[in-house]
């Protein structure tokens, strides 16, 4: 059982960096932004990660879980 639970953390921390990927990618096209409107996005999408992760498993990311997934 723990496995599964392991095997879908992993899924779901993969599934989260793809889409924070692509939302940092957005936020490199856009030209509008001022330097504090993108680090306050950047902090943002892996806040609402974080959310994600905690609404599914109850926790929040360990420091090495979302340093894997955000770099």
């Amino acid at each position: 059982m723990q496995q599964q639970q392991q095997q879908q953390e992993r899924k779901l921390l993969s599934d989260l960096e793809k889409t924070g990927m692509a939302k940092v990618i957005e936020l490199c096209n856009s030209k509008n932004k001022t330097e504090e409107q993108i680090v306050e996005s950047l902090h943002d999408i892996i806040n609402d990660g974080n959310a994600e992760f905690y609404a599914a498993y109850g926790r929040n990311m360990t420091y090495s879980e979302m340093r894997s997934t955000y770099g």
